[in-house]
């Protein structure tokens, strides 16, 4: 078990722990957030202005992807003027500030995106990572719990929980979360199972 917990700590200084954005493609992004309905509160679906916030967080998007962090936090600025409640906007916002290790203003960040979208998963997952970054192990649980409540059948919350239980000491609990993450087909969940579990 203290092997784990040095393995853990070394990749959390490392920055092995990455946040999620909910960038799967430029298209794909424009086709899902169109279709969202305008009461919710993630949501862009409007004249004008809504199209322009759209066009600033794909420009993001495309900045993020670029590792252009700084210019991507730019453009989600912009979009988040235009629609202050644009959760989405504020994740990855907050996924470009914790790649730049700006910590503090990632997890504001995601607190807004969960507070105007409580099923933003992502968020959820992304606050759960950079809590666990900064040191606060029990409220990464509570959010990785979230996130595993919101899509249970994500590998890698599991496994993201079984590294967090393992660092507060709970093998049983780790290696249970290990081998649901490896019975969903996350790699890193059976390697942590075939190494650390019985």
């Amino acid at each position: 078990m203290q092997q784990l917990k040095i393995i853990v700590v070394l990749m959390i200084m490392a920055g092995l722990y990455s946040c999620s954005d909910e960038t799967s493609g430029t298209h794909e992004i424009v086709d899902s957030t169109i279709k969202k309905l305008p009461g919710n509160t993630n949501s862009i679906a409007g004249g004008a202005d809504t199209l322009e916030a759209l066009n600033f967080y794909n420009n993001g998007n495309i900045k993020k992807k670029a590792k252009d962090f700084k210019g991507a936090i730019l453009d989600y600025d912009k979009a988040i003027e235009i629609n202050s409640k644009y959760s989405s906007a504020y994740n990855n916002r907050g996924s470009a500030k914790g790649s730049l290790s700006d910590f503090k203003n990632a997890l504001a960040d995601f607190n807004k995106a969960v507070e105007y979208d409580t099923s933003n998963v992502d968020a959820v997952f992304n606050r759960a990572l950079v809590k666990a970054k900064m040191n606060d192990v029990k409220g990464s649980i509570k959010d990785f719990n979230r996130a595993i409540q919101l899509n249970p059948s994500n590998g890698d919350y599991y496994t993201k929980r079984g590294i967090a239980r393992s660092l507060l000491g709970d093998q049983k609990g780790s290696c249970l979360d290990f081998s649901k993450g490896a019975e969903l087909g996350n790699a890193e969940s059976a390697g942590y199972k075939k190494k650390f579990c019985k």
